[in-house]
């Protein structure tokens, strides 16, 4: 599996992972990747292309949101919260295995029409 830049981007203890662009109004990263390799997820709030997943990880405790200027203090809080970011990992990979095979699932259908 490649290394996604927000694990990168948030140090090499792969404690949590975001992908930045997301702050920066460019449009955020997949969160899959980091999900699925057990990292909690620190993102910001423009994940909208993402919908409806993040809608569901936040929903679900999977995924904490941040703002920029909140960053710092929001990545302390989930490193220093160990059963806390066991909970997001797992919160998380429920609402990733609930939609396991969905690609399959649809070109069953359109393979039926």
């Amino acid at each position: 599996m490649t290394v996604p830049a927000g694990v990168r981007f948030f140090g090499g203890a792969r404690e949590t992972g975001g992908g930045g662009e997301e702050f920066l109004a460019k449009g955020g990263r997949k969160p899959t990747e980091v999900i699925a390799a057990g990292i909690p997820v620190v993102c910001g709030r423009r994940m909208g292309n993402f919908e409806p997943l993040i809608s569901e990880l936040r929903a679900r405790g999977g995924v904490r949101t941040s703002l920029l200027k909140d960053l710092g203090a929001t990545v302390g809080e989930v490193l220093e919260d160990a059963k806390g970011r066991r909970a997001m990992v797992e919160a998380a990979g429920l609402v990733l295995e609930r939609h396991r095979g969905a690609m399959e699932r649809t070109m069953d259908v359109l393979e039926a029409v």
